[in-house]
């Protein structure tokens, strides 16, 4: 059965229907995300970092020379610190040998001069001992060689009067004149000996010469001028510096694998070189402290002059002679670490920096412990500019 819906409902319904047809606001769209920061230039990859490649000029222009890693037949060297000493008997001690008063023998000697073999230092004026009454003494003596001058020359008065009357004798009047030139001269040694004690009264009429006794360098003077000195005093320490020990101390544990009959090589601590070092035998010594036992070696001292106490570097060799990389040794560049480095060639001019360790040079060839296999090609001269070009200082 059809039912009839009012007018006025109609209208209803359909402003109903009209108002659920319109749009509802929409969220807004979410905003997309900043792109992933980018590194500009070249983009590198790590095998690339320590890579060089150069042009056909520019390897030209640096000049490089390539050659191959070689095996050789070498010993493991070690580079210990020694101490330079002074060889037991070659510093002496001068003693006074009487007591008296130093005085210098020309100008006072200085320490560090260096002073040759019975040359004349210093000069003593001996003390002498001091006995009781003598100042009276000597005047007693004075007083007795005036009365023989006086007597003597009384004699000679006489003899020359009898000669002259013809009584006398030639003999006599020499005799006479003798007495009285002996009279003279012991009147003037009493004199003489009297002013002596009133102005010094201890001291002696003669000197004793102190003398040098083998060339060397005046290290201490321990007396000086116008100084009382007693007998046996030490005035002067004199040390022959021709010649050094070189004290190398080793670690214990290190010490059997060294061979302490064989000469050693000796360079300055900045790595110039200066000679070599015979062993000597000297009394075994150690510091329990660090562990370590005393190597001696001998060597005369270099132009330069050693000072006791100074140090030096000592080559030594250890172990038994293996086979060794070698490579020239302007094939190495050091950067500021102390790192070694070589640069091997790779196809035309691209060339990479390797890390090597030196275990020792010699005859301008360095000793590799670790390195590139031999028959690898490097770069053996030119190989700082090619560091320079690297970091940004080349040509």
């Amino acid at each position: 059965m059809t039912q009839h819906v009012p007018l006025a409902h109609c209208g209803l319904i359909l402003a109903l229907s009209l108002c659920g047809c319109t749009a509802m606001p929409q969220a807004p769209p979410p905003k997309s995300a900043a792109p992933p920061s980018q590194v500009s230039g070249p983009k590198l990859r790590e095998t690339e970092l320590a890579t060089v490649t150069l042009t056909d000029s520019a390897a030209a222009r640096l000049g490089i020379r390539v050659a191959p890693v070689t095996k050789g037949r070498g010993n493991q060297m070690r580079r210990f610190i020694a101490e330079a000493l002074l060889p037991p008997g070659r510093s002496l001690t001068v003693t006074a040998p009487v007591s008296g008063i130093l005085k210098a023998a020309t100008a006072a000697p200085l320490p560090g001069s260096s002073v040759k073999q019975n040359q004349v230092l210093f000069a003593i004026t001996p003390l002498l001992p001091l006995p009781r009454d003598l100042r009276v003494t000597a005047e007693a003596d004075v007083e007795q060689a005036r009365t023989r001058l006086e007597t003597a020359q009384l004699r000679q008065a006489r003899a020359d009067r009898l000669l002259q009357d013809q009584v006398g004798t030639v003999r006599a009047q020499e005799d006479a004149r003798n007495e009285l030139q002996l009279a003279s001269s012991a009147l003037a040694a009493a004199q003489a000996r009297l002013q002596q004690i009133k102005n010094a009264p201890l001291e002696g009429d003669v000197t004793l010469a102190v003398r040098a006794p083998q060339d060397g360098m005046l290290r201490q003077i321990l007396a000086n001028p116008g100084q009382a000195v007693n007998a046996g005093a030490a005035l002067f320490e004199i040390a022959d510096l021709s010649t050094f020990w070189l004290r190398v101390p080793i670690y214990a544990g290190e010490a059997a694998g060294f061979n302490s009959n064989r000469n050693v090589r000796v360079e300055t601590l900045s790595g110039a070189p200066i000679g070599e070092a015979r062993p000597v035998p000297a009394p075994p010594t150690g510091d329990p402290l660090a562990a370590t036992v005393d190597f001696y070696f001998e060597a005369p001292a270099p132009r330069h002059n050693w000072k006791p106490g100074e140090r030096v570097a000592v080559i030594m060799l250890a172990g038994a002679a293996g086979q060794d990389l070698l490579v020239p040794y302007s094939a190495v560049v050091y950067d500021i670490q102390g790192g070694a480095w070589l640069y091997e060639q790779k196809e035309g001019h691209r060339f990479v920096r390797h890390r090597v360790l030196i275990s020792h040079t010699a005859a301008g060839m360095a000793f590799l412990s670790l390195g590139p296999r031999a028959g690898t090609p490097v770069v053996v001269e030119a190989a700082a500019e090619l560091w320079g070009v690297e970091f940004g200082a080349g040509k």
